[in-house]
């Protein structure tokens, strides 16, 4: 895993990894801190391990190389196509 495809999942578990709030295969910053969680697979078991993490009815920002399938239980309330920067040579 490239850190630049998965950067909540690098970052919560790299230089920011004392932020973090984890269970299971589920990663998320404290909500007073940012909105954003990362799974490190996006699979079913991953999300029952975030709802462990996520009050009823709160928001959480996930990220994801590709659209993401959603477990039932689960909403979009927001989707979009963020553009990445990368500098191939200094």
């Amino acid at each position: 895993m490239d850190g630049l495809d998965r950067p909540v999942l690098s970052a919560l578990t790299g230089d920011q990894a004392a932020f973090a709030l984890g269970h299971g295969d589920a990663l998320r910053y404290p909500p007073e801190v940012a909105p954003f969680a990362a799974l490190r697979e996006h699979t079913p078991a991953a999300f029952a391990d975030l709802r462990e993490l996520v009050a009823p009815r709160a928001r959480v920002a996930l990220l994801s190389p590709a659209p993401l399938e959603l477990p039932d239980g689960w909403e979009p309330v927001g989707s979009r196509w963020i553009d990445q920067m990368v500098c191939a040579e200094p």
